[in-house]
């Protein structure tokens, strides 16, 4: 150990020590972009998407973020009622409730 109290695992070692314009490994959340920007992965596992954002937005990029947040939302709605629906027909189906025209 050169410096410090610990070792340094190597995905930690990679994501601190990377060029700029790279990151460490494929798992990195930050880079720097060459310009010195820092960006960071958002992730939105509700609608199976991540992508890198600046980690300081510019304001003129919050409502952005704010249609982003807004259509998520929507789509945890929609899952959310067609899991019940989902329990509602096995319950019709398993108890033999009368289903409606």
């Amino acid at each position: 150990m050169i410096l410090g109290d610990r070792a340094i695992p190597l995905n930690e070692f990679l994501d601190r020590f990377c060029e700029d314009g790279y990151r460490g490994t494929h798992e990195s959340a930050h880079a720097i972009l060459k310009d010195g920007v820092h960006v960071v992965k958002h992730p939105r596992k509700s609608v199976d998407w991540a992508g890198w954002v600046f980690r300081d937005a510019p304001p003129e990029q919050e409502n952005c973020f704010r249609r982003v947040d807004t259509v998520e939302a929507e789509v945890l709605h929609w899952q959310r009622l067609l899991s019940r629906q989902r329990v509602d027909t096995a319950f019709s189906t398993a108890y033999g409730a009368a289903s409606p025209l």
